[in-house]
């Protein structure tokens, strides 16, 4: 089964016309239950004819011509929060990028967001017995440019994780594990219909049958991306579909820049692609998910407003994960 992308233009342009009729539709009933309007069956063409009573349109004129009042909200400002965005992987360091939260009005300009990034805290993770305050060390392959990181364990599968933040007086914490691998069966490029330079990647991925299983898809294409990105559409799934089975799916091309036109999501056909496969557990799963579901509604007149997006983090919000990732290359013919 091949998954087309939600941005087709295709199905955008036909799900906000349908919706514009269904809406249309109860709005005429509507009408003709108060008899504002009267409906006439045209026995040859198979469409309804409907007619407009003058008491309608005078109140629809009368409605245009009303006086409106602007309104000013006082919208109260969101407290401050710091934000966590923290994994550990399998044979690596924990990794751990500490913010500050700004409300969702705030002018922000290049100086401000450097202020945003907590540089002061103290990073704990702990496993077992065996506890180790992160290093703070700088990153300048991308933003923000510092990072906390280990240098005395790596992850294993199997192990839970325990992080500790403290910083401003507060005690931020949260706790993750390591689930087992998952294996790519095989990878490969498919041309869109009417492109044959670019195209999606396809993956094949056999399910283990005795455990619910969350993935999570990166991919740095060679030469063109200094770290891995989550795939736009389908970075992160869940089994619940194919528990078990040997089942495809579409890899799309991650977006850092949301000013880029959504056709930005395909690879080009000469890429080669470094393929990041993870597993993760539950709480993770639902975190990412809801983070994905908010970045492919963007813009959409019709998502659901005011769904906040998942956070495993006690006091405070993000996300502290475990990885059980396999590394692949897919190298153009």
């Amino acid at each position: 089964m091949r998954y087309k992308g939600i941005r087709d233009k295709g199905i955008w342009y036909k799900g906000i016309w349908d919706m514009v009729i269904w809406q249309f539709s109860k709005f005429l009933y509507a009408l003709y239950n108060l008899h504002l309007i009267t409906f006439k069956y045209h026995k040859n063409s198979f469409r309804f004819l409907y007619t407009i009573s003058p008491l309608y349109l005078f109140t629809l004129i009368l409605l245009n011509l009303s006086c409106q009042k602007e309104i000013d909200l006082n919208l109260p400002e969101a407290e401050e929060q710091i934000v966590v965005d923290g994994y550990i992987e399998n044979n690596a360091y924990p990794y751990v990028v500490l913010t500050r939260s700004v409300p969702f009005f705030s002018e922000i300009d290049s100086v401000q967001l450097r202020s945003l990034v907590v540089t002061t805290a103290k990073v704990t993770v702990t496993c077992d017995s065996v506890s180790e305050i992160l290093t703070l060390q700088p990153n300048e392959k991308f933003f923000p440019p510092y990072v906390y990181r280990g240098i005395t364990f790596k992850g294993e599968a199997g192990k839970k994780y325990s992080l500790k933040v403290e910083v401003s007086n507060k005690v931020i914490t949260a706790n993750t594990s390591i689930t087992n691998k998952a294996s790519i069966d095989s990878i490969w490029f498919e041309p869109l219909k009417d492109n044959d330079t670019l195209g999606l990647l396809w993956m094949q991925i056999q399910d283990n049958p005795n455990e619910s299983d969350y993935y999570r898809v990166l991919t740095k294409r060679k030469g063109k991306d200094s770290n891995y990105i989550p795939s736009m559409i389908f970075s992160a799934f869940s089994d619940i579909n194919f528990n078990g089975k040997l089942f495809k799916i579409a890899v799309y091309k991650g977006i850092t820049d949301f000013s880029h036109p959504l056709e930005d999501i395909y690879f080009n056909i000469k890429d080669t692609v470094n393929i990041r496969l993870s597993t993760m557990d539950k709480e993770s799963y639902n975190c990412w998910m809801s983070l994905q579901n908010e970045m492919v509604n963007y813009g959409n007149p019709l998502a659901e407003p005011n769904n906040p997006i998942v956070t495993n983090i006690t006091n405070g919000i993000g996300v502290w994960t475990g990885f059980g990732s396999n590394y692949y290359v897919y190298t153009p013919r």
